[in-house]
């Protein structure tokens, strides 16, 4: 009867392979995670840097107004390319 040592090499050399994906795989996941908390962070920055834009923006339109005594016509959308009844251009 002959046995052969390979065998149980082979096995030894798959399981350290199995671990050391394993470990790779783990990596792998830590990074992703936190590129995740990364790009969440800059989200919810990206985000209050646009509200703050927006507050900004209505104040200065405010102040605009104010300053030139001149109101703003708030038009819908579409009826700026169609003349006001009465002018020129509209039956």
């Amino acid at each position: 009867m002959i046995i052969s040592t390979p065998l149980p090499n082979a096995l030894h050399a798959a399981a350290r392979a199995r671990a050391i994906a394993g470990i790779a795989r783990r990596r792998s996941v830590l990074k992703i995670r936190r590129a995740n908390r990364e790009l969440t962070d800059q989200l919810a920055l990206a985000l209050a840097c646009i509200q703050r834009l927006s507050v900004d923006n209505a104040n200065l339109l405010a102040a605009l107004e104010a300053a030139s005594k001149i109101r703003s016509i708030d038009i819908p959308h579409g009826s700026a390319a169609r003349p006001a009844p009465g002018t020129p251009g509209r039956p």
